[in-house]
This record gives C-alpha cells, structure tokens and sequence, in this order.
C-alpha cells in the first residue's frame, strides 16, 4: 500500500457514489409511493366519512316512510315523506322500495377527491342503505294498569270505565263498560295493592314500573277512590292500555291459574291500545274514568314492537 506522509491511504471503490445515487432514486420512489397511500388513505378516510352522513339520511328517510305507512297514508306518501327526509339528510338521490310494512331507502352521494384526481379518479360514489318496519307492541313500560277488553277497541266511541254501578248511566250518551271487561292489573304480584296502582297510574313519578308483556296477568276488577284521585296526572293526556281477550276468576274457575297473584281475576293481553282520558270523577258515589280510543303510531312510553295484534299503536323501527 502507498504511504503519503506515513500514513495509509485506502483506495476509492470506484462504484461507492454510483450506489449512492441508485438510493435517492429509490428514497424518491418510495415517496411517491407513501404519499400516494396518504393521498388514497384522505381520500377513503372523506369518503367514508361522507358515507356515515348517507347512513343517516337513508335511516331518516327509512323511518319517516314507514311512519308515513304506520299512519296509513298510503304508499305514494310513504314514498314522498321517504324521498324528504332522505334528502334533507344530505342525500343527492335515493331510491325508494315499499315491501308490505317495510320501508328501504337507498342514499346516494358523490364526492369529490383531493388527491385521486391526479390517477383520474374524480369522485367517489358513496352509498348507504336502510330499512324500517312497523309492527304492534308486545311489551312496554309506563302501560296504564287498566285493562280493557278487545271488544270495545273502537275510535268515535266515549267509555264511561270502572262506574260503580254498571246499570246506571250519565246520560251523555257514553258507552258503560261492565265489570267483565275491565280489571286493574296486578304487575308484580301479591295482593292489588292501592299504593301500588297509585304509583303506576303516574309512571313518571314512580320507579320501577314493571314491564307489562303479552300472556296472562293477574288483577281484579274493583276500583279504589284514591287511585282513582291519583289517576287525575293523567287527565286530557293520552296513555296506554293493554287489552284482553278472556279473563277467569280464580274464585269459581279451577282452569284459572292462581300463582299470578292474588286479585280476583286472571286477563289474558293480547295487545295494546291508546286510551285518551277525557273526565275522571271520584268525589261522588258514581265513580269513573272516562275517554275513547285514538289510534297511532305511539312513541311513548317504551314499547317493543314485533307482534301482529293491531289495535292502533304501530312501534316503527329500523330493521336495517
């Protein structure tokens, strides 16, 4: 090896910087190659971002078209609302298919890119698709516990409930429920307890109303002054009220199961309805409730939908 001053001299390979140049061409490449992936993934990342505003327009419109058809507005109405709401949601088009209850709304958007345009790609179609059905409750909470039997489910027709003396009448020309169609319901069991039906004709003050469900629930038909004085919170409101096919007394019926509770009667639900109370009179010896029924669809209190009794109240949910 040369010496130059003593010192060692290592030689210049004669490929060192060539190599070197072949790395910032691949370092460049790869560049173009990552902000390539940024580019697409802001893109992807708007488009998908626009795509959660779609799902809500075509949710908006899903249930409002089948709110429409829960009222019995038709389908072409069903449609129209459908077509609204979907579109004041965001949506630039949307198609619109009614199957039985059901409402299927297709949301559609385009979008336009940041980065994609360079590729020639534009714009990005962006969709999203929802359904909503009606059906009729087959459980709810904050339920009135009067039970009402399925013959007298008629709107136009003003009740006069749980009368002292079902022979007598107002003279108002209002219908008089008799004693067999109607009972208080015992929810949780035990005895018919007053405190406890005072507390449950006001839901929104009580806690822990429990859950009314389809099938067999004990009650009693009699009546009680202070429930019926509590009853007042509900006065010019609208409430439900469950409905009963038969009811048996365990007093004189063996077939009549008696491990429910201990009121009088057995009711079986089969349904539910809206009852607007109109006048409640308890200060006399002649005490009532009075008020008809109104159809839906119902929003409050909760109910479960997906049974196929119809006595007005349609629950709407999206099942897609």
């Amino acid at each position: 090896m040369a010496e130059i001053g003593g010192r060692g001299v290592v030689p210049v390979l004669a490929g060192v910087r060539h190599q070197r140049g072949q790395t910032l061409v691949v370092v460049a490449l790869m560049l173009v190659v990552l902000v390539g992936f940024l580019a697409l993934s802001i893109d992807l990342g708007n488009a998908y971002a626009e795509r959660r505003f779609m799902q809500n327009a075509a949710d908006a419109g899903a249930l409002a078209g089948a709110r429409a058809l829960a009222l019995d507005r038709g389908e072409a109405a069903a449609r129209a609302e459908a077509e609204r709401f979907a579109i004041a949601n965001g949506a630039v088009t949307c198609t619109v298919v009614i199957t039985g209850r059901t409402v299927t709304v297709f949301a559609r958007e385009n979008v336009d890119t940041f980065f994609a345009a360079v590729i020639g790609v534009d714009e990005i179609d962006v969709g999203a698709v929802a359904a909503a059905r009606y059906t009729f409750p087959c459980a709810g909470t904050g339920v009135l516990p009067i039970a009402l039997h399925e013959s007298l489910w008629k709107t136009g027709v003003t009740y006069t409930i749980f009368s002292k003396e079902t022979t007598e009448t107002l003279g108002d020309g209002s219908t008089t429920v008799q004693t067999s169609q109607r009972g208080w319901l015992n929810l949780n069991g035990g005895d018919v307890d007053a405190n406890e039906l005072k507390c449950w004709v006001c839901p929104e003050t009580c806690k822990n109303v429990p859950e009314i469900h389809l099938g067999w629930v004990n009650g009693s038909p009699g009546m009680d002054t202070s429930v019926l004085q509590e009853l007042e919170c509900q006065l010019g409101k609208e409430v439900v009220v469950p409905i009963f096919r038969e009811a048996c007394s365990r007093q004189d019926d063996p077939n009549c199961s008696d491990d429910l509770g201990n009121g009088q009667s057995n009711y079986n639900i089969v349904g539910f309805a809206v009852f607007r109370i109109t006048a409640i009179q308890h200060k006399t010896n002649y005490k009532y409730v009075q008020g008809e029924f109104v159809r839906g669809p119902f929003t409050m209190p909760d109910l479960e939908g997906g049974c196929d009794r119809d006595f007005g109240i349609r629950v709407v949910n999206l099942v897609r």
